[in-house]
This record gives structure tokens, C-alpha cells and sequence, in this order.
């Protein structure tokens, strides 16, 4: 504690008058605010509204407390390997650090990739993306943002994918805007989907005499109602980016593949096999200018739309190749093997 502050009989630190600016207490007092989806929905959609030093203070606890457990997914990779026999490999990146150039900015890395692997996870992430007109369209969304226990496939505003160094860059202010907002708007119409739900289970309770086939049938039809608010708002949210950033007026969103996608991704998060952040908290100071810029040594050049021709990317196959033998197995070879 520096000579400018001193503690108040609840932990919190205060500014001597004059020493400190509204953001720093307001931070304070903001990291008694919990972590759960509801405390993050709060933080993000309300208190960052109220003035530009809330806003400051409220980035400032996610950089603090929540960046740390936000990860970037695409979709898994499997193969046959001569010499480690079936591969599994899943894409996520999480965060490394801020460039110290730009505090809009984050970068994710892959750090968990094995060597023997990394250039099987290099070509896998380019044939993602390869024949899309941008890094990320928002009409087949291929990444999905896993906040600590939930995830989504929002758009990622400014994604510019490294996949050489497997790292990624975006803006994470804005991504979280994106995510937040329709989190706040599933919890809405979660809530008018139960209320005018209540009759219907009024009405069920009533003619089910069993406890277990009338809780059997509310379940059921949570997780009907569950499955369509999360569909149409999605479905809504990618008609809204595909007239705003390609200007499509009537396009008809489907895009199963994604569906099945993020619902795979969150069953995963859920069931526990893909490791949900934990709510356990080890709060850690923010990185000074230097230790960013030690980090950012290590960045290599962004790929985007614009400096990538698609030429270059088809070399780096063919080398890949050469240099690399999968053979890739389907879900009837894994049976033969196995």
C-alpha cells in the first residue's frame, strides 16, 4: 500500500484526497462484485454505462479477473498418426497478454499444442478459414468465445488469426460487448419464455399425478423452450451482422453446422470433459507496460484478408505435406482400427 492510500475497515482500498481518480475506487469496490454470468452481465451491460470512469474501472476488473479465463474454440481436428497412433486435437486459444500498443487489443495463444503437432494444427486452422471473403464471416460463425462456464459463437470484432506463432489478435472490448449483449438478451427471453410457460405447467401438474413423470415433463419442456431461444436469438444476431457488415438484406440464416457446433461446445463445458473455468478466485495484478513488451517479441506477423494471398497459403500446404503423414480417418476406419 503506497503512502497515498490506506485501507478502510472492510479491506477496500481508499485514496487519500486528491491521489487517486474515481476509476480506482470505483475498481475497488467493483471486485466485490461476484463472477457469475448474472455479476458479469451486470458489470458489463449496466455499470459500464453509468460514466467513463465505471467504464474505465469495469474493463479494468475484467482485465484483472475475467480475461484470464476467456478462450477462443474452433472445431476439432482428428487423425491416424504413425507414430502416436489417434490424435485428438482441439483449437483453443486463451489469453495471453494486452499489446502494449493498442489496450483495445488482446492476444490468445495456443500454448498447449505439442511440437510433433503443431504443423497438423497450422493447416487444420487455415482450411477453417480458407474460402471465406473475411477472417471471421458472421454468417458460419467458426469461432466460439467460452466465458468461464458458457460460450457462444459471437462475432469477434478485428480478428486477425497469426497461425504460424497459433496466436490470434482481436479486439477483446468489443468481443465482450458482442457476447455480453446477448447473454443479456437470452436472459430476457428466458424469462418471458418461463412466465407465459406457467399455465401450461399449472395445467400439467394438475392432470400428471406422479412427482417424477410431472418433473420429467417441466424439464422436458425447459429444455425444448431452452434450445429455441437460444436458436432464434441467435439466428436473429446473424441476420443483424450479415446486413450490417455485408450488407445482405434478405439473407436466410441456416447454418446447422454452427448450431451443432456450440451446442457440442457448450454440452462439453457443462458435462466437465472440456474444463470450464473455475469461479475460484486468485485475483492477479495487472502486467506493467515492460512485461508486455517482453511478450510482444514473440508475436511474429498478423495474417489477414488483405496481406494473405490465397497462393500462399496453398505453398504452405504442399509443403505441410511433404513434410508430414497424417492419414485422416473416418468414423468407420477408427471402428476398423480400434
Amino acid at each position: 500500500m503506497s503512502a497515498s492510500e490506506f485501507t478502510s475497515s472492510a479491506g477496500v482500498l481508499i485514496p487519500r484526497p486528491g491521489t487517486q481518480s474515481h476509476a480506482d475506487v470505483f475498481y475497488n469496490v467493483l471486485m466485490f462484485i461476484g463472477v457469475k454470468p448474472a455479476d458479469q452481465i451486470f458489470l458489463w451491460t449496466t455499470c459500464r454505462e453509468v460514466s467513463r470512469d465505471f467504464k474505465d474501472a469495469v474493463e479494468r476488473v475484467f482485465i484483472t479477473r475475467h480475461l484470464k479465463k476467456t478462450s477462443l474454440m474452433m472445431d476439432e481436428y482428428k487423425f491416424y498418426h504413425k507414430q502416436h497412433g489417434k490424435v485428438f486435437l482441439n483449437p483453443e486459444f486463451t489469453f495471453s497478454h494486452l499489446d502494449p500498443n493498442d489496450r483495445t487489443r488482446a492476444i490468445f495463444h495456443d500454448p498447449d499444442t505439442h511440437e510433433d503437432f503443431k504443423p497438423y494444427m497450422i493447416k487444420h486452422l487455415r482450411g477453417i478459414f480458407r474460402g471465406f471473403e473475411t477472417a471471421n464471416p458472421v454468417h458460419a460463425p467458426q469461432v466460439v468465445v467460452s466465458v468461464r462456464h458458457l460460450a457462444n459463437d459471437t462475432y469477434v470484432p478485428n480478428f486477425e488469426p497469426n497461425w504460424k506463432e497459433l496466436q490470434i489478435r482481436c479486439n477483446w472490448i468489443g468481443m465482450y460487448s458482442e457476447w455480453f449483449r446477448e447473454e443479456k438478451e437470452y436472459g430476457r427471453a428466458i424469462g418471458e419464455f418461463v412466465e407465459s410457460s406457467k399455465d401450461e405447467l399449472r395445467a400439467a401438474g394438475e392432470r400428471i399425478t406422479d412427482m417424477g413423470e410431472s418433473f420429467k415433463f417441466a424439464m422436458d419442456l425447459f429444455t425444448r423452450g431452452n434450445k429455441d431461444v437460444r436458436k432464434r436469438i441467435r439466428k436473429q444476431r446473424i441476420r443483424r451482422n450479415v446486413i450490417k457488415y455485408d450488407k445482405l438484406e434478405d439473407y436466410n440464416c441456416s447454418d446447422e453446422e454452427g448450431e451443432e457446433r456450440l451446442a457440442g461446445i457448450r454440452s462439453g463445458l457443462s458435462m466437465g470433459y472440456l474444463q470450464p473455468y473455475s469461479d475460484s478466485e486468485d485475483s492477479v495484478p495487472e502486467k506493467d507496460d515492460e512485461d508486455d513488451e517482453e511478450e510482444e517479441d514473440s508475436e511474429g506477423s498478423w495474417e489477414t484478408e488483405e496481406d494473405e494471398d490465397e497462393d500462399e497459403d496453398d505453398d504452405d500446404d504442399d509443403d505441410t505435406d511433404e513434410e508430414i503423414e497424417t492419414v485422416i480417418v473416418d468414423s468407420s476406419e477408427e471402428h476398423a482400427t480400434h
